[in-house]
């Protein structure tokens, strides 16, 4: 089996690749009522932090995703490609997973401060620039595909050690700690890759530059 060791690209890519996508979140206002001091009702505007939740639990709630923790709606996203006719966008930041739907209304789903989402996507000969994974976007070129992967932090503990497939879109998704550094391995039929990660601030959340030899 031939190996070889491909540096990701953590620097430096700043500009958005071709599969990147996604905006930030929007809050529509909403109104509600209460007393006055003096008995009448009176309109009582609802605070920020109130109006955005509102606005995110109705494009949630549109979108056939209401009740979902960000976890899941990245892992649904990711696994499927029903959601590009729908016009469902959905782009993973740092912190962050941002959507956009067919209508153009925007939310914002904050990411656990202790947990950053890696998405990468192996291949032989095919691949594209990325450094924010699209989860509705971006195709790798080994869609179904079985593989073994295996990711190691600096201090030598084992994050990933699994047999996996490959979604729809060529990628595969994992959940590992914030602020982490470390290696990883993949092995594809008689190929492999190893590659150093990062899940700090400014690091990607799309890998697409794991080529198999």
């Amino acid at each position: 089996m031939k190996r070889r060791t491909s540096s990701l690209v953590l620097a430096g890519l700043l500009a958005v690749g071709a599969c990147s996508g996604g905006s930030g979140g929007s809050g529509d206002s909403a109104g509600g009522a209460g007393p006055s001091s003096a008995g009448a009702t009176a309109s009582v505007a609802p605070t920020d932090a109130q109006a955005s939740g509102s606005a995110t639990a109705d494009f949630l709630q549109r979108n056939g995703l209401a009740g979902k923790d960000v976890k899941t709606v990245v892992s649904e996203l990711d696994r499927t490609q029903d959601d590009k006719a729908r016009g469902l966008q959905g782009s993973v930041r740092q912190g962050e997973l941002q959507l956009t739907d067919s209508s153009g209304a925007k939310a914002t789903l904050p990411i656990p401060a202790d947990s950053f989402y890696l998405s990468m996507a192996p291949y032989v000969s095919r691949t594209h620039s990325c450094f924010y994974h699209h989860l509705t976007g971006c195709q790798g070129e080994l869609a179904d595909a079985p593989m073994a992967v295996t990711i190691t932090d600096s201090s030598g503990r084992r994050l990933v050690d699994q047999q996996v497939r490959t979604y729809d879109n060529g990628f595969v998704g994992f959940w590992l700690p914030r602020g982490v550094s470390g290696t990883i391995h993949v092995t594809y039929a008689d190929k492999a890759v190893t590659a150093p990660f990062t899940t700090g601030p400014q690091a990607p959340t799309c890998v697409a530059t794991l080529q198999l030899t």
